[in-house]
């Protein structure tokens, strides 16, 4: 991937759903650039719904950070897990509430079994999962 070429490279393997809160990720990645000017995260994974989809590419701009994204759209298992073994860290924000609380930490379970750090949130299971293995670190969300 040309894209990431001397770039330090963050990944987001999923959906890209409203319910999943994409654009925490827009905003860290506002936050992390301002330290790291050669970050650039990719974002694996898509929505079926193109009116968020066109929502996440504005606020991307809007945020200033649309040069620092690579948005690959729908991927194979195995093209997903090339963009993850091209990453220096993987993130897996977890949105808060029912639903998510009871689910299972994939995400991170993916990075940490492709060798790549996770940074993810406290949400119960993820925590769990990460602080066990030493394979990453947890954040507020």
């Amino acid at each position: 991937a040309a894209a990431l070429a001397g770039r330090r490279t963050l990944v987001y393997l999923g959906l890209q759903d409203r319910e999943h809160k994409p654009e925490l990720l827009l905003h860290m990645l506002a936050q992390v650039r301002l330290r790291v000017p050669n970050v650039v995260l990719v974002m694996a994974g898509d929505t079926a719904d193109e009116d968020q989809r066109a929502w996440l590419r504005k606020e991307a701009v809007r945020l200033g950070v649309a040069d620092h994204l690579v948005w690959t759209g729908w991927l194979s298992r195995r093209q997903a897990w090339a963009w993850v073994r091209a990453a220096e860290l993987g993130l897996s924000p977890i949105p808060r509430g029912e639903i998510f609380d009871a689910s299972s930490p994939t995400k991170a379970v993916e990075y940490m079994a492709l060798s790549v750090p996770v940074v993810g949130n406290d949400s119960p299971d993820q925590k769990l999962v990460i602080e066990a293995s030493g394979a990453g670190i947890c954040v507020p969300l």
